[in-house]
């Protein structure tokens, strides 16, 4: 205390896992652990082991760049009949999606959720059990990330690379945990209207207004059972 950070070193075991810069702030760099050590000029020191993975886009190779894509997101899954039939219409197209699984669900459905996984779909992490944001605190929030970061770690082998907000509703620790935040521009509201059509002719109207679609993010949710009829 009243050191001040100019004072403090910061020193890594192996530069070729983990850099760190003279502020503190770590890099990874490649695959493995490293140890990450913060000296005071009283030779007091704090160590902090680190992990590195390579994660890498599971994206198929025959994509063309230059035409418009369409983002497609489910979310509060997996769920056994929905989930899988959903599944399977992509499958039939060639077509992946990104799914932001809930943790009481994934525990509830592991064999879909490692299903999903194995097909080359995304899986994001949509909190523990959905509590928005503004009703819970800082602390609760890390939990739902991180209790939810461990259950799709157990199932899959690999932790989430994108987190969704339930209901879109941001928090301090939401905003500070270590993936990136992904919304939608679409929003179909299947899980109010729970009709198929109504999903389905949310993304068409857009069409109508005579927008590309190019880029726009999708919103839809595989526990809806009319969405996959969509």
């Amino acid at each position: 205390e009243g050191e001040g950070t100019s004072s403090i070193t910061y020193t890594t075991t192996d530069k070729k896992i983990a850099k760190v810069s003279k502020t503190g702030v770590v890099t990874g760099v490649t695959a493995g652990h490293a140890v990450i050590t913060c000296t005071l000029p009283n030779k007091v020191s704090a160590k902090c082991n680190v992990t590195v993975e390579n994660k890498f886009a599971r994206i198929r190779s025959n994509l063309d760049p230059s035409k418009p894509m369409v983002a497609l997101t489910f979310d509060d899954g997996p769920n056994g009949n929905s989930t899988l039939s959903i599944l399977k219409t992509l499958k039939k197209y060639n077509a992946r999606a990104t799914f932001f699984v809930v943790g009481s669900q994934v525990t509830s459905y592991p064999e879909v959720l490692k299903t999903t996984y194995d097909y080359g779909n995304e899986i994001g992490n949509h909190s523990w059990d959905h509590k928005y944001a503004d009703s819970i605190g800082y602390n609760e929030q890390k939990e739902e990330v991180l209790k939810n970061d461990k259950a799709i770690n157990d199932v899959l082998g690999v932790y989430p690379t994108v987190f969704r907000c339930p209901g879109g509703i941001s928090g301090k620790y939401y905003e500070r945990c270590r993936m990136p935040l992904i919304y939608w521009s679409i929003d179909t509201l299947d899980w109010q209207t729970k009709n198929s059509k109504s999903t389905f002719n949310a993304i068409k109207k857009v069409f109508k207004k005579g927008e590309t679609l190019d880029g726009d993010v999708v919103l839809m949710h595989d526990i809806q059972k009319s969405t996959p009829d969509a």
